[in-house]
């Protein structure tokens, strides 16, 4: 998230599945969380979350910049959360109608779990009838065959109305929900994001939305059909037999205990194993995010060790987990085993006292055995949607509170004269509530004047900009606009009359052109919303009058204003050029300058300018001041800036501390009174003072070529009147390209305009031409081109984010074969053959028990007397069934064996093969050359050690344990039906084989459908990210309802996708469904013909039916895990190329020196990065610097200053032309080596998430250090006195990269970690950039003190930082211009002359 500026930062897998009631079961309830979380998950989603976590963004919230939050000042939670009562009832009111089918389904999916009850009854009272011979018994079994199939085609309908709607209905109730989720929180006063954490907001709208439609989807269907067929099977069981019945239901309290012992086992288990995964993905993030920190201080072994040790911590977990899962699993499996025992055993009891007869005893074992396994199978599944209820209740907070600050609604004024007062006005923050940023404030600021903001940090000036935005209200008194009090404004309206620009301005993932026609693009979609609202019948071009011109030319004006049309045209792109998040791929002077073109584009009431060239050059900074001096006349500006030169033209200065006015006035009247503004001033006219030979006189006696320079830009004096006037509706033309961004919800994601009227032939431009004509008068044609536009809509986000690729690496290893990941599994092959055995044991279980049952119904109904009458039941009938009871019984300790060894041993190998792999990945990507990271997205490095170790442990593990358990069963099945009866089983297993090539095809469209759908949910989760990431710069511009309607585009286009889902999971469980009832059906109805000849006895009949039955089961569940495990396999390949590449600059092996002196000598280098190949930053670059030479680097962004370093620090080789030090080839060096003699301080220094003192000692190996000699390196670097006032002095935690530190606090102690390091080569890349004056004059004269016998090289834009260098290096394009003394280059008049010239005026006209 943006924040308000210096001042306050400181302190401020879907799968084909078989839901028969039959089939296999998880016996176990999932891991569950803690009690924070509220419920029970598995250690995957745990992960997962963690991972989703680690790649979203980080955002700082709101702190001050000379105090950071204090631990017991930040309140406990929301003082505006909502209270729940009946939450989930509350859901059905955001859902609307997408709820309506659900009742339909649950009533479906129960029916569906009463076909196997209706089966038994079939069964019990077919064995009851064919104890006779001929046609009776082929009349009784086609009989039987005929309900069967009845039973299939009932069932199929409803399989297919239950799984289809759960499948469709999960997907658009998620998406109503997200949508409202991501509605409520862009609604919410930004004092919202102070106190709530971004990342959790982020988090809630992936994972917690994530679980609910999983729940909906799967769970909730499975806990239909379970409860419901646990309900009807007990009644049905208490009809046939109360006292069988009440027996075979001894087992379920056992049950539950067990469930409910190793339910409360793994459920802390995986919260500890949850916790300690965080903090290895935590460390994952922050280390792969902070490389160039990491590499510049030879942290890698440092960084291995501690994530390496963070995986040892889950070691005993895994292996105690691994141990309940195989316990708790086989105790379960005993108990449903030994309770099939003992129910045979006592069914032969009621049957030899003459009180069952055989169809009762099949009828009530069969249905109380179902009921059993019910129960089992909803107590399972429990947990997962108790868990969803808690996820509800989190999102329900967020949707059912009402914000502080209500994003739009109040009074609109006709006109805005820019007249702004601040009357009396108290603030504190929201995070900080003990602590009055601004004091009784007062200030008026006239219509049409400037007004700077100066001070040192943390004196509230950013928070003057954050109240006239209306971000936030005052506690007391008020801000006026043009006499209305702010807070009763529209806020929505205000936002279009203010023009904000950031100390780190907020850019988007899109193209250069939609970032700089952000803020008009809404201001367009909101007239165009409003004017439609009051006139339905306004035409096209009414509308388009009333709109503001984007066309190429404004955005290239704009452009060249802000003095960033020349970069943007050298980019392969040029304004079509995608920046990536956070506009990434841009330096932080590019990135400034596009939001000043944005802000320019806008051409606002009142221009908000918070230290808006900061990060800019000395000649963009000239140019860029010179655009924004000519667009602040006329119009209310106020400046925020640490560099004086930018104010000193100000209508009135105000000077503040600690929330208060001190003084105010013009620049020479403060200058005068040498008061607090001569005191900031006096450190600043440091350059001219210094100068005693003349130079600086000269320096400012000519304009020379300045004047051509500012001409350059394309500003002139005609732009200030139209920027200072309303435009008129001649100038409010709207072209085609702006018609289709407003049209297509203003196309912020759409493909990239071209710019030649030949490449706008477009897809994009055929979605205009349906916008743009007359409205057909049928509506056949309306849903004509609604389809259209939604097939090109589809195919339109699918390509963007199916292209978006990494820049092909040229390094990394082929990878043939996922059988290459062997050799790192090789350890555990011993367990993982132990665990294959126990699940073909565990998959034999079911076809040994109908072995046993065959031969109890061949005694229960033994072959019929000669005249054909049915034969007696033996008399010792009870002995006989206790005897197979008996076996039942070896089959139940056979069975609780083999789930014990494939339980434990899969889990434990699937631990160890875990964190074996994580650790020789993360070990070979942290040893990996620099340039591999500027090819490789960070967010998919750390995926990799998530989401895609997951998949390979889960392929390795839980779901080869599932494939092999069940393909045992489909195996033994199929042999052992052919041994009973070969005939009669091969035409039953042709419909195996249509089956299996079915479910293939039916999941490879399932997954197909389920790639597109995740493709898609990560655009949305990308939009929200960044959005929530970003709310400082979206409220300022208004841009709450645009990004809801961009969410709401990635919706649409998943529910035509979920449709798609829904149809084809339906059609499959459908037809699975048929196929295995069709299947029992066939075999009785061909088995009764032969039976009826004595071909095959009554137990021949069960038995095969129950070989086919669990062989179709078999074949149909272990087909489900095959996508998992491919999926697996793939990314172990992922994986591989990740362990298997060798960096292209080894860290270790290079010669060395004993000593480093610090000659240096570049010879004529040539360079271009790994991500722009074919750009050279470096040109046949030579310069030669000497032991204890100070060098400094100056020159335009991007001519190739910090390319230097990165050679030196050999970062990077380059391309051509060597880089020698002390007369040693660095590219023969030992990278290790030469980093821990190199000490470097760059602009956006990066500190870790530990404590202070650990920080600053990161630079000298970790070793701790004395506290003299750290507290002597922090007072020379100013950062002492700061540090002593936090609550724990140098043992506070700062967060994750110094979150808790403002820019110049972190730049402080990263400038003491180089003292620490006291190495005898010094880089200083920007060192002091992001200090106020005072701060700025002490630090650098601490620096002055540390360059002192080190050879130095500094890059800086403040021409003061650089002027007593030895050496002054001017660079343009990668080639050096001029060097020599500052005295020498200004005499010169040329390149430095011409940056120093602005830089002097300041001081030259106050000498």
């Amino acid at each position: 998230m943006s924040t308000l500026g210096e001042d306050e930062r400181a302190q401020d897998n879907t799968t084909v599945t078989s839901d028969t009631g039959l089939r296999g079961m998880d016996l176990i309830p999932a891991p569950g969380s803690n009690n924070d979380q509220s419920t029970m998950e598995g250690r995957e989603a745990q992960r997962n979350q963690v991972d989703r976590d680690a790649q979203k963004p980080n955002i700082v919230p709101g702190h001050e910049n000379g105090k950071p939050v204090e631990e017991d000042e930040v309140p406990d939670e929301d003082p505006r959360k909502p209270k729940l009562r009946l939450g989930p009832l509350y859901l059905l009111k955001i859902v609307g109608r997408e709820w309506i089918p659900i009742p339909l389904a649950a009533v479906c999916a129960g029916a569906v779990g009463v076909g196997p009850l209706l089966f038994f009854e079939v069964l019990g009272s077919l064995f009851n009838s064919i104890g006779g011979s001929g046609s009776s018994v082929t009349d009784q079994t086609s009989r039987a065959a005929l309900y069967i199939f009845i039973i299939a085609l009932v069932t199929m309908v409803l399989e297919f109305a239950a799984q289809g709607i759960f499948s469709l209905q999960s997907h658009r109730i998620g998406n109503r929900i997200k949508a409202a989720y991501f509605n409520s929180v862009t609604m919410q006063e930004i004092g919202f994001f102070d106190i709530k954490k971004a990342g959790a907001i982020a988090n809630s709208l992936g994972d917690d939305i994530s679980k609910i439609t999983d729940t909906l989807g799967n769970n909730f269907h499975d806990l239909c059909q379970y409860t419901i067929q646990f309900i009807v099977a007990i009644i049905l069981a208490l009809v046939a037999n109360y006292a069988m019945a009440l027996f075979n239901m001894i087992c379920i309290p056992v049950i539950l205990f067990i469930l409910g012992i190793a339910g409360t086992l793994l459920q802390k288990l995986g919260g500890k194993q949850g916790r300690l995964m965080g903090e290895s993905i935590s460390t994952v993030n922050e280390v792969i995010g902070s490389m160039r920190t990491v590499r510049s201080m030879a942290g890698e072994k440092r960084e291995i060790k501690r994530y390496s040790n963070n995986l040892a911590k889950t070691r005993p977990l895994y292996l105690t987990t691994a141990l309940v899962q195989g316990i708790a699993f086989s105790a379960v499996t005993f108990t449903i085993w030994g309770c099939i025992a003992m129910a045979f055993w006592f069914g032969g009891l009621m049957i030899g006292w003459g009180r069952l007869d055989v169809g009762g005893f099949l009828k009530c074992y069969g249905l109380s055995l179902l009921g059993v396994l019910a129960l089992v199978q909803a107590f399972a599944v429990l947990p997962e949607v108790i868990g969803s209820l808690a996820s509800i209740n989190i999102l329900l907070e967020v949707i059912k509170r009402e914000p502080a600050i209500r994003f739009k609604g109040g009074k609109k004024l006709d006109e805005i004269e820019g007249n702004i007062e601040f009357e009396n006005v108290t603030f504190r923050y929201p995070a900080r509530p003990k602590q009055a940023v601004l004091k009784e404030f007062n200030l008026k600021i006239e219509k049409g004047t400037s007004v700077a903001l100066v001070g040192q940090s943390g004196s509230g000036k950013s928070t003057i900009v954050g109240l006239i935005e209306k971000w936030y209200e005052p506690e007391s008194g008020k801000v006026t606009l043009d006499g209305e009090d702010i807070t009763e404004l529209d806020p929505q309206w205000l936002h279009r009359y203010l023009g904000i620009v950031q100390q780190e301005p907020t850019l988007f993932a899109t193209t250069i052109r939609r970032n700089i026609t952000y803020a008009v693009d809404t201001i367009n979609m909101l007239i165009k919303k409003e004017a439609k609202k009051d006139d339905k019948k306004i035409t096209d071009e009414q509308l388009n009058e009333k709109l503001i011109c984007v066309d190429d030319d404004a955005v290239i004006k704009a452009a060249k204003m802000a003095n960033c049309h020349e970069f943007i045209m050298t980019l392969p792109d040029k304004y079509d050029t995608v920046i990536g998040e956070r506009g990434v791929s841009m330096s932080g002077g590019q990135k400034q300058r596009v939001a000043i073109a944005r802000a320019v584009l806008q051409d606002p009431k009142i221009l908000l300018l918070d230290e808006a060239t900061s990060a800019l050059d000395t000649k963009s900074e000239s140019l860029v001041q010179d655009a924004l001096n000519k667009l602040m006349v006329g119009r209310t500006s106020i400046v925020i800036a640490h560099r004086l030169t930018t104010v000193q033209d100000c209508d009135n200065i105000v000077v503040m501390k600690e929330g208060k006015v001190v003084e105010m006035g013009k620049h020479d009247e403060l200058l005068e009174k040498k008061s607090a503004y001569y005191n900031l001033a006096k450190k600043q006219m440091k350059l001219n003072r210094d100068d005693d030979d003349g130079s600086t006189s000269d320096a400012t006696d000519s304009d020379g070529d300045l004047s051509s320079e500012s001409t350059s830009t394309g500003v002139d004096h005609d732009h200030q009147q139209e920027s200072s006037t309303p435009r008129s509706p001649d100038e409010r033309c709207l072209n085609s390209n702006q018609k289709q961004s407003l049209n297509d919800s203003f196309g912020f994601y759409s493909q990239p305009q071209n710019q030649n009227n030949e490449q706008q032939a477009s897809p994009n431009n055929n979605e205009q031409e349906d916008h743009q004509q007359p409205m057909p008068s049928s509506n056949k044609r309306k849903t004509r081109t609604s389809r259209r536009r939604q097939r090109r809509l589809r195919k339109k986000h699918l390509e963007e984010f199916t292209n978006e690729q990494d820049v092909v690496d040229e390094h990394a290893p082929k990878i043939y074969t996922s059988l290459q990941i062997i050799p790192y599994i090789g350890p555990e092959w011993f367990l993982i053959l132990i665990g294959i055995i126990g699940a073909a044991v565990n998959g034999a279980a079911p076809i040994a028990f109908y072995i046993v049952f065959g031969r109890v119904i061949n005694a229960l109904i033994p072959p019929p007397n000669p005249d054909g009458t049915p034969a007696a039941i033996p008399s010792d009938i009870a002995q006989i069934i206790a005897r197979h009871a008996s076996y039942l019984a070896v089959v139940a300790a056979g069975a609780c064996v083999g789930h014990f060894f494939n339980m434990a041993a899969f889990s434990l190998a699937n631990d160890r093969i875990g964190i074996r792999l994580r650790k020789h990945y993360f070990k070979s990507v942290v040893n990996q050359e620099l340039g591999f990271f500027d090819i490789k997205k960070a967010g998919k490095l750390i995926n990799v050690l998530s989401q895609d170790m997951e998949s390979v442990q889960s392929a390795l593990s839980s779901r080869l344990s599932n494939f092999c358990t069940n393909f045992s069963q489909f195996l033994l099945g199929v042999i052992f039906a052919m041994i009973t009866d070969i005939i009669t089983a091969l035409l039953a297993l042709a419909a195996v084989l249509f089956l299996f090539i079915f479910v293939l095809v039916m999941s490879a469209i399932l997954s197909f459908i389920n790639n597109r759908i995740n493709l898609l949910d990560a655009s949305s989760m990308t939009t929200a990210s960044e959005v929530i990431g970003s709310m400082r710069t979206v409220r300022s511009m208004a841009g709450e309802e645009r990004e809801q309607s961009r969410l709401n585009n990635d919706l649409k286009v998943i529910a035509h996708y979920a449709l798609f889902k829904g149809f084809v999971r339906g059609s499959t469980q459908m037809v699975i469904q048929f196929m295995i009832y069709a299947d029992a059906a066939f075999v009785f109805w061909y088995g009764g013909r032969k039976l009826a000849n004595g071909q095959l006895t009554p137990g021949g009949l069960i038995q095969v039916f129950g070989f086919i039955l669990f062989s179709v089961l078999g074949l149909s569940l272990s087909l489900t895990e095959v996508p998992g495990i491919v999926k697996g396999l793939n990314a172990s390949k992922e994986a591989l190329v990740g362990i298997k590449r060798k960096p292209t600059i080894p860290l270790e092996g290079g010669e060395t020196l004993d000593k480093l002196e610090g000659d240096i000598e570049f010879k004529d280098i040539t360079f271009a990065y790994p991500s722009r190949p074919n750009i050279e930053v470096l040109k046949k670059f030579s310069l030669k610097i000497t032991k204890g030479q100070h060098v400094a680097l100056v020159g335009e962004s991007g001519c190739g200053k910090s390319t230097i370093t990165g050679l030196l620090e050999r970062f990077y080789d380059p391309k051509e032309g060597q880089v020698i030090v002390d007369g040693l080839d660095l590219s023969k060096a030992d990278p290790t080596w030469l980093h821990k003699n190199i000490a470097i301080v760059t602009q956006e220094p990066v500190l870790f998430a530990t404590n202070i003192k650990k920080n600053i000692e990161y630079s000298v190996d970790g070793k701790e250090q004395s506290m003299e000699k750290i507290i002597e390196c922090c007072k020379a670097a100013n950062c002492h006195d700061f540090i002593s006032k936090l609550p724990n002095g140098y043992d506070t935690e700062i967060g994750e990269r110094g979150v808790s530190m403002s820019g110049g606090q972190k730049q402080r102690i990263a400038i003491a970690r180089a003292m620490l390091q006291d190495a005898n080569i010094l880089i200083l890349d920007e060192a002091t950039s992001a200090l106020d004056t005072e701060a700025e004059a002490l630090v650098q004269d601490a620096l002055d003190k540390l360059m002192k016998g080190k050879t130095s090289v500094v890059i800086a834009h403040r021409l003061s930082t650089v002027q007593n260098c030895d050496l002054i290096v001017a660079m343009k394009a990668g080639k050096v211009v001029e060097k020599g003394t500052h005295k020498e280059l200004i005499e010169k008049k040329g390149m430095y002359y011409k940056l120093a010239k602005k830089q002097m005026e300041f001081g030259n006209i106050h000498n």
